[in-house]
């Protein structure tokens, strides 16, 4: 946990969003689908996870993101944790998505069944529902030294209110005299990765121009993969990492980028350890960066993977074992120095 949120530039510092806590047997969906039973699940399981990551990315180098869907209660969540809201450096806005669509994206691919429970579930059904947990989630977090939102481009694509509440939202935080950031992901379905650089250098501009909240870039690298896959066109993940990290028009404003992986679906949310994109490379890449003070020093890893990978993830020899030996490893071989050095 991060009391400040601030940690040495040499180490690799990794957010995970809450929602990958969330309990998800499919023999008992409503352990993931009703946040009564939800909630306290994904507190115990995220107190479990933070102290074995801990162990591997070092004392203060693991958050969380606060995911605020239909089977989270925040408040309930931030409660019952320790120091509460303090285990959180940002907030993750949902999606909106109807209760049909939500079962219709659990039962279409029974394979993925497992996944799709924890995961579906944590959109909500209405805009209205929506503003609420936006609202809430915020209002939690503003303690922070930078309230961080983290959104997705479509949420600013053409027929979406959302983008515009957001930057309101933000706006006004702002304009209390709280340091607020939005962090925004590309969206695979609507743009490649040219769509989305070119989408943030606008925003940027625009923002900047009209006194809005500032922007940053999370280079998710699952959802650039699969760009390439559904359009056709534009680079691999890694490349596009490559890119942006040594050009100055945009590695200041990167904030994060997320270490999501992708197997040629259409869902970029693959187990680490079963994508296309090399994960060691992707960390060394970022550790390079970093030790040319290349990034914004808020440059960090995010970890997105699914409900159903909870406890894969924090096996000593499945999700740990890779993080040590993929993640940290490749953060080493880019920064030139051991994670546990001084």
């Amino acid at each position: 946990m991060l009391a400040e949120f601030s940690h040495s530039p040499s180490q690799l510092r990794v957010e995970v969003n809450s929602l990958s806590t969330v309990a998800a047997n499919k023999l008992k969906p409503h352990e993931a689908l009703i946040a009564e039973y939800a909630t306290p699940a994904m507190a115990r399981n995220m107190l479990k996870l933070e102290n074995e990551l801990t162990k591997i990315f070092g004392e203060g180098n693991v958050t969380f993101s606060l995911h605020g869907g239909r089977n989270t209660n925040i408040s309930e969540l931030i409660t019952r944790l320790p120091r509460g809201e303090k285990h959180f450096s940002s907030y993750d806005i949902t999606d909106v998505k109807s209760d049909a669509r939500t079962a219709w994206d659990c039962l279409t691919d029974f394979k993925r069944l497992v996944n799709h429970i924890g995961w579906a579930a944590g959109n909500v059904p209405s805009q209205d529902m929506w503003g609420l947990k936006t609202s809430e989630g915020l209002f939690w977090l503003k303690q922070n030294p930078i309230l961080v939102i983290r959104a997705n481009a479509g949420y600013w694509h053409d027929g979406s209110q959302l983008g515009e509440i957001i930057d309101k939202k933000a706006k006004a935080y702002k304009d209390l005299g709280i340091e607020v950031v939005k962090v925004i992901e590309p969206d695979a379905h609507i743009q490649n990765a040219a769509g989305y650089y070119d989408f943030l250098m606008k925003k940027i501009a625009y923002d900047q121009e009209h006194g809005g909240a500032p922007d940053y870039a999370d280079i998710d690298l699952g959802k650039i993969e699969q760009a390439l896959y559904i359009h056709d066109t534009g680079p691999h993940a890694l490349e596009f990492l490559k890119n942006v990290v040594t050009d100055p028009t945009i590695n200041k404003i990167i904030w994060m980028v997320t270490l999501n992986q992708f197997a040629g679906k259409e869902e970029a949310h693959e187990r680490l350890d079963r994508g296309d994109i090399d994960l060691f490379e992707a960390t060394k890449i970022m550790g390079k960066a970093a030790k040319a003070n290349a990034v914004s020093e808020h440059f960090h890893g995010g970890l997105e993977f699914h409900p159903g990978d909870y406890q894969w993830m924090g096996s000593p020899k499945g999700g740990l074992l890779y993080c040590r030996q993929k993640l940290v490893a490749g953060w080493e071989a880019g920064y030139g120095r051991q994670q546990g050095e001084d």
